[in-house]
């Protein structure tokens, strides 16, 4: 009778076990560490404002509160690219509701660069167009010349008059199409061109500064 040969292979002792499992948590630990997106760029404080919204009550940067804001510039007359902003911003709007920061940790505002036409309450039945609830999404007019300064103090320029034509016969304002992401604090994280938001894009940048 051949004599069964001992198998020279042993059961892994208890602490080389656990070595293995340690490395495996520390490597995945690793890989999700290196997937985490950076921050958020800094690009200094926001200016400062104090204008009038759609339902004729003063607001003003001490009312955001410690909210993120989303903002934009835009005037009702507009037929070319204000109409696309503000129908995307109603989109960020909907969904801030579904995730529950609407109004209580995000504010949306519009800046109007044709205050003495956009009236509050030309403000507010442009606002109905597009869905906008006044309690998250100011839509704010006043002083030309203080508006003017906010553009440029966003860094995004003062509107250019342009020669009016059939479809804005009143008014016509080259004028940038840029949104304008503010933290909490105060400062500028982010800008998005407007005529190509990608509003899930937003939201996660939202999410990420209204923890």
């Amino acid at each position: 009778m051949v004599p069964r040969r001992q198998s020279n292979t042993r059961p892994a002792k208890p602490h080389l076990r656990a070595i293995g499992w340690l490395g495996l948590v520390l490597a995945l630990s690793a890989s999700l560490a290196c997937r985490q997106e950076p921050p958020l760029p800094a690009y200094g404080a926001a200016p400062t404002f104090s204008l009038t919204d759609q339902r004729g009550s003063p607001f003003g940067s001490g009312d955001v509160g410690g909210r993120v804001a989303l903002a934009n510039f835009i005037y009702t007359s507009c037929t070319d690219t204000c109409p696309l902003l503000s129908a995307t911003m109603g989109q960020v709007q909907e969904q801030l509701k579904a995730d529950g920061l609407f109004g209580s940790k995000v504010v949306l505002l519009s800046f109007s660069l044709d205050p003495p036409r956009d009236t509050p309450p030309v403000l507010a039945a442009y606002g109905e167009r597009f869905g906008a609830d006044p309690d998250g999404w100011k839509m704010l007019t006043g002083p030309t010349e203080a508006l003017g300064q906010l553009a440029q103090d966003f860094k995004l320029g003062r509107p250019i008059p342009l020669p009016l034509d059939d479809k804005n016969p009143v008014i016509n304002l080259a004028h940038s199409n840029r949104f304008v992401l503010v933290d909490g604090g105060g400062q500028v994280r982010a800008y998005y061109q407007g005529d190509a938001l990608d509003v899930d894009a937003v939201i996660r940048d939202i999410r990420r500064l209204a923890r």
